[in-house]
């Protein structure tokens, strides 16, 4: 069947009013050909294999409707050129002229079959339904792979870029996110290479159909390969549908003005240890996807090329965990180390740790030590040491904090940075001023809170040891502690200057004991 084409010459800023007027006069179902840059919410939608840069922006639009051989084209038109001129008195709209022209019903969908045959990535055969694999074929492994409405044929260079990394990082426990999942391809040469499942997420619904399609064809088990509808980059409820720190692997074959703000989200539903491969990304791209994954704390594993296409393959590795122990638990010659107490479970069941891996160990002294997990016990982890070192983590001098109570919970936020900072220890000082007022009871609750943030920021920044959080002294006794101190300071706003202050700190020695002391918030209601 042929139709009749019917194409408006406007400009860009017109289309919708144009589109409207003629929606009025019974045209619907326009056609829009311009070369307006996408949209950043455009670029959202849009989780493909390539996005190639388009023309400059030259401010015209092209409008087309069709209508059918046998309709009233005269009348129609008739309608549609005075709905224009009406339309020329209220706005400019450009020409608004019409040219007209002939097309045929063609079969869209399927008419691309006859550029897409068979074909190898590596030793991968990926053969379309409508082909038969060749007899010397057989013995490969072979993907039937149809993209249906949906992108993702295997063809590209794009895909062929994230399928030689997953042959090199997929295992037989492998779970993996596969993001603008499209055809399928990626989740299926997963399973296909021994992968255990496969979660594929897309914005086109028409993504459902075709996966579901391709999974028959390659007779993947259906309950291995799921599929998700949804934007992960900032709908809460798919992320949580995907789960959290669950995945061995990610793939994103998109673009990178989309894997910019997807990098640092997705690192969240990534394992530790877990890979990253991206891919849809031009050469001139390439630094920007980089530095994206590094903001993310991601490491650079590897940067692929294929003409001008780039896949960057990254990888989660968190910091090596950190314990304390005292020295009995140390065996040093039978190079050992046993960890008992709360650090079990947290190891076990917080961190999901297994036998194999790696961790530092502190034995609040001078020393640390590299160690493997050997065994988990219920009631002890036994490591395995691999060397020891005495590295200067610590400050040359020892540093007494003491704090006045300051108001709410804002102690914890001062014990977390000062531990950070290379604190030795930390002096809770009640003094007259101070608004917040504990009895013994309450206080020791609060020590007992405050020397577990100790531990645990001690922990993240790699000290040596776990500063003591001393009980709660008065200022009388804080000075009388103070005493043994080699350094005392006590920083005042008047004071003379940073000049002063800086000679004061160059004259203090390595080896030397400091106590600073920091004054409470004072109650404004109270007179001074």
């Amino acid at each position: 069947m042929k139709w009749n084409r019917f194409t408006v010459k406007t400009k860009t800023e017109a289309e919708d009013i144009v589109i409207s007027t003629l929606a009025e006069v019974g045209i619907e179902g326009v056609e829009i050909q311009d070369k307006q840059p996408l949209t950043e919410e455009d670029k959202a939608q849009m989780f493909v294999d390539i996005m190639p840069e388009g023309p400059a922006d030259d401010g015209i639009a092209y409008l087309n409707f069709y209508l059918e051989e046998d309709a009233d084209k005269e009348a129609i038109l008739k309608d549609v050129r005075e709905a224009l001129d009406d339309l020329k008195n209220f706005m400019d709209i450009g020409e608004a002229t019409i040219e007209e022209s002939q097309t045929e019903d063609k079969d869209w969908i399927n008419n691309w079959k006859q550029y897409f045959h068979q074909f190898y990535v590596d030793d991968i055969l990926i053969v379309p339904s409508w082909e038969e694999v060749k007899a010397e074929d057989k013995d490969k492994m072979i993907l039937h792979i149809d993209p249906g409405t949906a992108f993702g044929t295997g063809m590209h260079e794009t895909t062929q870029l994230v399928i030689l990394q997953l042959k090199k990082y997929v295992t037989p426990d492998t779970e993996m996110l596969d993001v603008g999942t499209g055809s399928g391809i990626l989740g299926i040469v997963a399973l296909k290479l021994g992968a255990k499942h496969v979660l594929g997420t897309d914005l086109d619904p028409c993504a459902v159909p075709a996966v579901a399609e391709n999974k028959e064809a390659n007779q993947i088990v259906d309950e291995t390969f799921d599929m998700v509808i949804g934007n992960i980059i900032d709908d809460k409820a798919i992320q949580d549908q995907a789960g959290y720190e669950k995945y061995d692997i990610v793939t994103a074959n998109i673009l990178a003005d989309v894997l910019i703000p997807l990098t640092p989200v997705i690192v969240n539903q990534m394992k530790k240890g877990a890979y990253y491969i991206t891919s849809g990304i031009l050469d001139v791209k390439e630094e920007v996807v980089v530095e994206a994954v590094k903001a993310a704390g991601l490491t650079v594993v590897e940067v692929t090329h294929q003409g001008e296409w780039v896949s960057v393959t990254a990888r989660r590795t968190d910091p090596m965990q950190r314990f304390f122990v005292e020295p009995y638990q140390i065996e040093e010659e039978a190079h050992r180390i046993h960890i008992n107490g709360t650090d079990v479970n947290h190891i076990k069941n917080v961190l999901r740790m297994k036998c194999g891996e790696d961790v530092w160990i502190s034995d609040g002294g001078d020393k640390e030590y590299h160690c493997q997990i050997e065994e988990l016990g219920e009631d002890e982890v036994l490591l395995h040491i691999l060397y020891a070192q005495e590295p200067e983590y610590e400050l040359p001098n020892k540093i007494y904090l003491f704090q006045g109570l300051p108001k709410a919970d804002k102690m914890e936020l001062i014990i977390q940075k000062a531990v950070e900072l290379g604190a030795f220890s930390i002096i809770p000082v009640e003094t007259k001023r101070c608004v917040v007022k504990l009895d013994v009871k309450k206080a020791a609750k609060k020590v007992v809170r405050w020397q577990q943030i100790a531990e645990s920021a001690a922990k993240q920044s790699k000290r040596m040891l776990i500063p003591e959080i001393h009980e709660v002294m008065t200022y009388k006794q804080a000075l009388e502690f103070a005493k043994q101190l080699d350094v005392k300071l006590i920083p005042y706003e008047l004071a003379k200057g940073m000049k002063e202050t800086r000679e004061i700190l160059s004259e203090i020695k390595p080896g030397q004991s400091v106590g600073i002391f920091i004054g409470p918030e004072v109650d404004s209601r109270k007179k001074r």
